[in-house]
């Protein structure tokens, strides 16, 4: 007896895409069409699926509705049979998300495969280097001067960011960057510097502010060539 008549259903999906199958053991559904899962394979490349009285293969990623369509943000050619190709700007659905897995499995039209989480990140902001960088680490970011690198996350503590540069992605020094101004602050009274992350600054002073966290008492800024934390309660808009 034929095993579509004999398996229990494991679930019950709903077809994301047509699909017209290349050789009789395969399933034909069009997009809609609600599917029995009957047997989930331990590599996860196909499932074997009933339709009605018809049962047959079907590619998980058809049948796999998304977490989320995000956009590319960098050109990538796939170097392994299951990896994802597309163009920067492309629209992907994210169909497999593992936290701490530095991969992601997608969709791009009828086409599965996996897609490096950088690749798919929007960058907190965009910043400019400071100085000429080498990497001297497989997991470090190599620029020069001037490039434009975008920052995709920073943590609390610590001296380096994750950043992307075009096509490469790694870790950055903080150090090494050109912050992004969000707008510049006049000091109305004069204030000593208490430790040695803060500045000091006179009434009148014009500095530049990064980061404004609301419930935070203090800007980080900078002013002149010196860089540090900025009392909000001694300044207003420029």
């Amino acid at each position: 007896m034929p095993r579509l008549y004999v398996e229990d259903t494991l679930r019950i999906v709903e077809a994301q895409l047509d699909y017209t199958p290349e050789s009789s053991n395969r399933l034909w559904f069009l997009k809609g069409d609600l599917l029995d899962i009957l047997v989930e394979y331990k590599d996860k490349t196909w499932l074997y699926a009933r339709k009605g009285t018809v049962g047959g293969s079907v590619l998980p990623w058809y049948v796999t509705p998304p977490l989320q369509s995000v956009e590319a943000q960098v050109d990538y050619t796939a170097k392994e049979a299951d990896e994802l190709s597309f163009s920067k700007g492309d629209l992907l659905d994210i169909l497999l998300d593992e936290k701490g897995n530095s991969w992601l499995f997608a969709r791009k039209g009828t086409t599965g495969g996996n897609v490096l989480r950088w690749c798919v990140t929007p960058p907190l902001r965009s910043v400019e280097a400071k100085y000429d960088f080498t990497a001297k680490e497989a997991d470090n970011l190599s620029y020069l001067k001037g490039d434009i690198i975008d920052i995709l996350s920073e943590w609390e503590s610590g001296d380096w960011l994750m950043a992307r540069k075009g096509k490469n992605q790694g870790l950055v020094a903080k150090s090494y960057m050109e912050r992004t101004v969000l707008k510049k602050v006049k000091a109305t009274s004069e204030w000593v510097a208490k430790s040695s992350d803060e500045l000091s600054f006179k009434q009148g002073d014009i500095m530049e502010v990064f980061d404004e966290r609301e419930g935070n008492a203090f800007f980080s800024g900078r002013k002149g060539d010196k860089e540090g934390l900025v009392r909000k309660d001694c300044a207003t808009s420029a």
